[in-house]
């Protein structure tokens, strides 16, 4: 995957693509040259991370929430588990994480990239702009 914003990523709904630009570029970060990470660096992204999806989560579900998302239960149960998964990767590596952490942080983060941000958002955005009269 490449890590370069491209405009098929886009949801259309602004604010949402904004932090999807920005989770990307702290893919890129983490993947351009793992050899050269330290574990400030993972921890750094990790805890970024776990930040990230509190808010942006929130957001993406109000969206929902305010346009009758049909999807909407099921789209919220995906985060809490990606949620979850994040806080016991954290977990798990506390102040020491290892190459195999870096390489797995950075796993987690293309496969919801491309398992949830290009289908399901997408999905999303798709629904919200046929079913508003607001500029998004």
């Amino acid at each position: 995957m490449s890590f370069l914003w491209d405009d098929s990523y886009k949801t259309g709904l602004e604010e949402i693509d904004n932090q999807h630009m920005e989770l990307l570029d702290v893919a890129a970060q983490l993947c351009s040259s793992p050899k050269t990470n330290n574990n400030k660096t993972v921890k750094e992204a990790l805890d970024f991370l776990c930040k990230y999806v509190v808010n942006h989560f929130y957001i993406e579900e109000s969206y929902q929430k305010k346009y009758n998302y049909p999807g909407y239960e099921e789209h919220k149960a995906m985060h809490s588990r990606f949620t979850d998964k994040l806080n016991n990767l954290k977990h798990s590596i506390g102040n020491n994480p290892s190459q195999e952490d870096l390489e797995k942080l950075s796993s987690i983060i293309v496969n919801w990239f491309k398992e949830h941000i290009l289908e399901v958002d997408k999905k999303m955005g798709i629904y919200i702009l046929n079913n508003t009269n607001d500029e998004l």
